[in-house]
């Protein structure tokens, strides 16, 4: 099953898509360690990540000047577990998936939060509050 979330940085809005699948009676993440998924706890998480997001802090950190990969960047460190993300524009649609933003980190040699620790269902590990500290 893949669901799709919604996520809006300043005036653009993206959404993101998580794979996941049914384990008995529970819904759980597909192909991410922590199998966790609630809908509830991931609602925080982007409120958290549209709230702290800050443009010029962004494009210092992940310096690819080309902002629509920036954003993405900035999403995908945020929630580790995507599957992809994208936007849609004037009746454009345009999506990158985890394959291609892994090779995309990796040639370019960018650094990203390390996520090891990382837990949908505790706030506590996610970097979302630390973006003040960027520089």
């Amino acid at each position: 099953m893949i669901i799709k979330r919604n996520i809006k940085l300043n005036n653009t809005q993206y959404y993101i898509t998580v794979d996941c699948l049914y384990k008995s009676t529970r819904l759980c993440l597909k192909n991410y360690n922590d199998d966790y998924y609630d809908s509830g706890d991931l609602s925080l998480l982007i409120r958290e990540i549209e709230q702290q997001y800050n443009c010029d802090l962004i494009n210092k950190k992940y310096k690819t000047n080309i902002p629509y990969i920036n954003d993405i960047l900035y999403i995908y460190d945020n929630i580790p577990f995507i599957n992809g993300a994208g936007d849609i524009y004037s009746n454009s649609e345009s999506y990158i998936s985890k394959f291609e933003l892994d090779d995309f980190i990796k040639k370019n040699n960018i650094k990203m939060n390390n996520q090891s620790k990382f837990k949908l269902s505790d706030g506590r590990t996610w970097h979302t509050s630390n973006w003040n500290k960027v520089l």
